[in-house]
């Protein structure tokens, strides 16, 4: 699943200090979109929830990941689509902003 460090404090807090790496982190910025892509993820991977990967190759912009009971999630980096079972998906479908 996606992983976000999010902050409660606003940049200007965080500029020059030990923290200033989470300049970008306030969390206010970041729920929306965080959301969205946890979303994506699950409906993707809802047929292999607690499955090992059985197999995974690349082949050119695709990578195949096969999973103990058989799925096989197709990933095309060129169309930005994930394809599992019978249904393909799209992050952009996904996101307000369309990212």
């Amino acid at each position: 699943y996606p992983h976000y460090n999010m902050t409660g404090e606003k940049a200007d807090v965080l500029s020059d200090t030990d923290l200033d790496n989470l300049y970008y982190a306030y969390y206010d910025s970041w729920t929306e979109q965080a959301s969205q892509d946890i979303r994506f993820v699950s409906d993707v991977l809802s047929d292999v929830q607690g499955q090992q990967i059985a197999e995974y190759r690349q082949q050119g912009s695709r990578i195949y990941t096969r999973y103990e009971n058989g799925v096989l999630i197709v990933t095309d980096l060129d169309k930005k689509s994930v394809t599992a079972g019978n249904r393909e998906y799209f992050l952009s479908d996904y996101r307000t902003n369309g990212g």
